[in-house]
């Protein structure tokens, strides 16, 4: 005897235990999607009543709620970005600071002027990275800058030190 009583024990606890693994939802139509960020379920024509809950159950009849899933939206991958070399002369310069590639470059660039605190002070967008770019930098003090070359994510091809004389 006791042993068929352990047996329907057992039986009964892995049959409700696979039972409980989600909710369910009984509806008359509806239906599911998902894509690579989001995922939606709906119902049509379910009855609307009341809730009850146990120890072990939650029930919400009228609503669906289901399962909560949070999907991280994926980064992509940017290779590492060769380092460029530039010519930036004449350095130490007074007023204008010239910038040119020394090889060929794919796309737009950003030049900043940085100063030794992390201040950017002049920021240019270059639409074609393989032109001369001139740079006015008359307004500022006499001082040692960074000057920093970055692609359009911000992935630094290039940096160098300037120094600027009255």
């Amino acid at each position: 005897m006791k042993p068929q009583f352990l047996l329907s024990l057992v039986a009964f606890a892995a049959i409700e235990g696979y039972s409980q693994s989600g909710p369910t939802v009984i509806s008359a139509a509806g239906g599911s999607g998902t894509t690579e960020n989001v995922a939606i379920e709906w119902t049509i024509g379910e009855p609307i009543s009341g809730s009850g809950s146990g120890t072990s159950m939650l029930l919400t009849q009228g609503f669906e709620q289901p399962v909560l899933l949070v999907v991280e939206p994926t980064v992509p991958v940017i290779a590492p970005v060769a380092s460029t070399k530039f010519s930036v002369f004449p350095n130490p310069a007074n007023a204008v600071l010239n910038v040119r590639p020394l090889s060929t470059l794919n796309g737009r660039v950003v030049i900043s002027l940085v100063d030794l605190n992390g201040n950017v002070l002049i920021s240019k967008q270059a639409n074609s990275a393989n032109e001369l770019q001139q740079i006015d930098i008359s307004r500022l003090a006499p001082a040692t800058y960074l000057l920093r070359i970055t692609n359009i994510y911000g992935a630094v091809i290039s940096a160098s030190r300037i120094v600027k004389v009255k």
